[in-house]
């Protein structure tokens, strides 16, 4: 192992599985190589002498496998598997270091780490809440794009760049770790963004995104710029894509990869069906289903024949690669009749959790109760029961949003609801408590109005209050005189 030394060489302080035998010093005479023996160190090379070495850094030649880069695992959605996710420590101000997760609708929502996070960005109706754990306890430690509807958010684990999907509002992106957003939205000529996944295609990141109307945009250099990928908007049955309530347009709800081959994509489109791609975008084909209101796909790593859908239509199961389907469970059934977050173990994809309403969100409104539940099957879908240690019969709100995360022997699982709630399991489900309140809706569209109409008046009254104070500081004058 090798570590440089000099006077302004970048990170200064490191975590590794082995103790370094050789450093690189940067001298005012070139750069000393010096390795450790028996009888201590010793000069084995000296380069570029005469030049005067400020810095010295050193690019790694492998994925780190340290605490705090965790690597070799499952990738960064539900059933795309082949590269390995790298969670990076997010440096706080204090100097505190922490993993992070996304909890959202619309993005990836099964990992496996080396160490679980202790650090979740929550896409709400009133933009990106962060919460910190400190002990046994969580609590709000920042908030970003506020009075932006967020449908999902992702990390790209290889820059470390965040990125948030704005309901009628585009792609921002976050190189800093959430502290500061930009928009990214040149290319898109679709700006309703619906879902967000990331893969890595022959060696390089590619970062897709799935919008209302239907379109796919996929970005290579991470979110600088964006193109489509128009295949999709030339498949049987387009005409089909409707969704129910107004404006009446389809959207593309979820997008996915099969497992060890990044270029078969799924694309789920509510309402509309279940389309595939096996040419990484340029031609896509429809998977017959047993219904056309599909939220999602996901795929067993172990076995990638099994393949499940949620959606209007209840849990819906494929044993033959999506040739033919049987349902699960449907309407009004004890896990509920209108399922959408569905997450497995890593370890063990029989181990499955699913969120589901008890009926479809027209009956939440009218009758001002989602009566929604989380169930789990240790039998890869066959068999459900709900759970109910920690959490109601009934939840009031919809379950928006689920994230699973596996680090050996342990599992964290994240659920949010329209109510504004995070709900956290630290034991893969087996007890519940709820870690937030009133932070706004974490919600697909509309699914939150009707139900919590005083919740979002007084959310969206702090955050403008919020934005308020904030401008009134960026006023004042700083310490040399300048604003800031």
């Amino acid at each position: 192992m090798t570590r440089p030394l000099s006077h302004g060489g970048g990170q200064t302080i490191q975590v590794a599985e082995k103790l370094s035998d050789r450093v690189l010093v940067g001298t005012i005479d070139g750069v000393a190589t010096i390795e450790r023996s028996s009888l201590g160190g010793t000069v084995t090379n000296h380069a570029l002498e005469d030049p005067h070495i400020h810095a010295v850094v050193r690019k790694p030649e492998s994925v780190p496998t340290s605490p705090w880069e965790h690597a070799r695992g499952y990738s960064r959605s539900s059933v795309s598997l082949s590269k390995s996710r790298i969670l990076r420590p997010i440096q706080f101000s204090y100097g505190e270091a922490a993993m992070a997760l996304a909890l959202s609708h619309g993005a990836q929502t099964i990992h496996a780490a080396g160490k679980l996070s202790d650090w979740l960005f929550v896409g709400t109706i009133n933009g990106v809440v962060e919460l910190k754990k400190s002990g046994s306890d969580w609590t709000v430690a920042r908030r970003s794009l506020e009075g932006k509807h967020i449908h999902a958010v992702l990390q790209e684990p290889e820059s470390g760049f965040w990125f948030a999907g704005v309901n009628k509002g585009g792609i921002f992106v976050s190189k800093n770790d959430g502290a500061t957003w930009a928009i990214c939205n040149e290319g898109l000529t679709e700006t309703d963004i619906y879902s967000l996944a990331t893969v890595e295609v022959e060696g390089k990141v590619r970062i897709f995104a799935g919008t209302e109307p239907v379109h796919l945009f996929y970005s290579d250099d991470l979110g600088a710029h964006w193109a489509e990928m128009p295949s999709i908007q030339n498949v049987p049955n387009m005409e089909k894509w409707r969704f129910p309530a107004p404006p009446h347009i389809g959207h593309l709800k979820h997008i996915n990869f099969a497992p060890n081959d990044p270029k078969t994509i799924f694309a789920s489109v509510e309402q509309g069906g279940l389309y595939v791609s096996h040419d990484a975008g340029e031609s896509f084909d429809e998977i017959p289903g047993p219904i056309d209101d599909v939220h999602r796909l996901v795929i067993s790593p172990s076995r990638p024949e099994h393949m499940y859908t949620t959606g209007g239509g209840g849990l819906s199961m494929s044993e033959d690669g999506g040739h033919t389907w049987n349902n699960m469970f449907g309407y009004e059934s004890e896990p509920g009749g209108y399922p959408d977050q569905l997450v497995f173990k890593p370890s063990d994809p029989n181990y499955m959790l699913v969120s589901a309403g008890q009926k479809s969100p027209r009956s939440w409104r009218e009758e001002k109760n989602a009566k929604a539940r989380i169930s789990r099957s240790l039998d890869a879908g066959r068999t459900w029961e709900v759970l109910t240690n920690g959490l109601p019969n009934y939840l009031s709100h919809s379950i928006e949003a689920m994230s699973l995360e596996e680090s050996g022997s342990e599992v964290q699982v994240f659920a949010a609801t329209t109510g504004g709630e995070v709900l956290w399991s630290s034991n893969a489900g087996e007890s519940w408590q709820t870690i937030a309140e009133d932070l706004g809706p974490i919600s697909k569209g509309g699914h939150y109005q009707g139900m919590n109409d005083g919740l979002l008046t007084q959310q969206q009254s702090e955050g403008r209050s919020r934005a308020a104070r904030f401008s009134e500081i960026l006023q004042r004058p700083n310490i040399f005189g300048r604003r800031s």
